[in-house]
């Protein structure tokens, strides 16, 4: 059974106010929380050691002419050998950034990092081509955009409106290239986390001056865009769902209000805008055996007519995570 904490307000209100903004000094923090400097570093420490916050870089893969893919699947209830080593394959490929086990009508889902759509499908035909057709529903939408949302919920009285996202006007008809050294950085963090320059020099021995030219360079292109801490919600005791959700017409004015709408929800924790099956993919965190009928009633009585199916998926485990291919 997985271990479960719980946090204080005062716990609670730093994590909100840290969460897209690792950046942040404990001065910054203490004047938003409104608590003594020592209190924040106290806290944040702990909260680190105690594994439910971790620093992350935030990672755009846009600007490198790259884009995500999310696939859905539902298997056999019999084919749970072969779902083992589709899985094993998954996870070995430097394309696919995560990988969930999930509930409602799908399985399992993945994210695919590819050039184009073409890229996406190529890579699942070789997929299915190693086990056939052991798949009774498959679903793939790519991604238009994505804007992640601070944890409000666990401190609704801060009023957080910090964010992260990327989007398709990342992409440029040149696309940026990585040379060796840029490519080492990016890997490096993606698979060790947030790092100081003093670790990533040591680790690709290479002088201190050097890596910060390239980290500053790499900023200023915005594939790296800031740090945030990344929060075991399970072991708060939230379990995080997809929404999918289909609109009659995604016109500008109705993407701003859903934006909107999502942004102001405390419960809403990221938005992904999606070409396909649906429309927007919403995370929403919720506590474990807690209810999510009220949050769908809302939704599509602020909504009415636009919107044509909300489909729940939870979120039970991650087996994957990686921020860069």
């Amino acid at each position: 059974m997985a271990r479960r904490d719980s946090l204080g307000e005062t716990e609670r209100s730093i994590v909100v106010a840290a969460h897209l903004r690792a950046d942040r000094s404990a001065k910054e923090l203490a004047g938003i929380v409104r608590m003594q400097e020592r209190t924040v570093r106290y806290h944040l420490h702990r909260l680190e050691q105690r594994g439910i916050i971790r620093k992350v870089p935030f990672i755009n893969v846009y600007p490198l002419g790259l884009r995500y893919f999310n696939i859905y699947f539902s298997f056999s209830p019999t084919d749970r050998k072969r779902r083992q080593r589709i899985v094993q394959e998954l996870k070995s490929s430097s394309k696919v950034s995560w990988i969930g086990e999930l509930g409602g009508d799908y399985n399992l889902g993945f994210a695919l990092i590819a050039r184009s759509p073409e890229e996406c499908l190529e890579f699942i035909e070789e997929l299915s081509s190693k086990e056939g057709d052991i798949f009774l529903q498959k679903e793939v939408v790519a991604h238009r955009s994505l804007t992640i949302f601070s944890a409000k919920y666990l401190a609704p009285s801060l009023k957080s409106e910090d964010a992260l996202g990327y989007g398709c006007e990342s992409r440029t008809a040149d696309p940026v290239q990585l040379d060796g050294l840029d490519e080492q950085i990016v890997k490096l963090l993606s698979k060790l986390g947030s790092l100081s320059i003093r670790t990533i020099a040591q680790h690709l021995g290479k002088p201190h001056p050097t890596i910060a030219t390239r980290l500053k360079r790499l900023t200023e292109m915005e594939i790296l865009g800031g740090e945030w801490y990344a929060i075991d919600v399970k072991r708060l005791g939230y379990q995080t769902l997809k929404l999918l959700i289909e609109v009659r017409s995604n016109s500008r004015k109705f993407k701003r209000e859903i934006s909107r709408y999502v942004a102001e929800r405390p419960e809403f924790v990221y938005l992904i805008e999606c070409l396909g099956k649906w429309d927007y993919e919403v995370g929403c965190d919720v506590p474990t055996n807690g209810s999510v009928s009220t949050i769908i009633d809302e939704f599509t009585d602020r909504f009415g007519g636009g919107i044509v199916s909300i489909k729940i998926v939870p979120m039970f485990k991650v087996i994957k995570w990686s921020l860069f291919p």
